[in-house]
């Protein structure tokens, strides 16, 4: 069991540093309970991550979506980095296939979390840009 944990552990260092799930636009306040509820009960619209992610910044949640197995994946995201804002697990999520159709839908959950990965992290590198040239 030590082994599997120290392997989960360096496999992405930074989900060893008790980092929050939730981490909003401003990690310096929490945002009301309202934005918080109606964010964590969005449903998630496989066949439409750009209207997820407009729903979820509307909101001020700049959260990654992340996966559960083995050791966490942030689809799209380098394992060295910790995600700025935090991240978000979707639940139900994981590694261990227990049938074909299973399969399929853990397949177009990672694609999901993938394309909604990439619009968060354009996202938020062309608000860091702009805000750098108001300096």
């Amino acid at each position: 069991m030590r082994i599997s944990l120290a392997l989960t552990l360096s496999a992405i260092p930074w989900v060893a540093q008790a980092q929050p799930e939730w981490t909003w636009s401003n990690p310096q306040e929490y945002p009301a309970v309202d934005v918080v509820i109606s964010t964590f009960l969005l449903p998630i619209n496989l066949d439409d991550p750009e209207s997820d992610f407009q729903a979820g910044i509307r909101n001020g949640d700049y959260r990654v979506l992340c996966l559960r197995g083995l050791a966490v994946d942030c689809p799209g995201m380098d394992s060295d980095q910790p995600p700025q804002f935090g991240y978000r697990l979707v639940e139900g999520s994981s590694d261990a296939i227990d049938n074909p159709e299973h399969g399929k839908i853990m397949a177009q959950v990672h694609e999901y979390s993938f394309r909604y990965n990439a619009l968060i992290l354009k996202f938020i590198k062309t608000k860091e840009t702009a805000a750098c040239g108001r300096n």
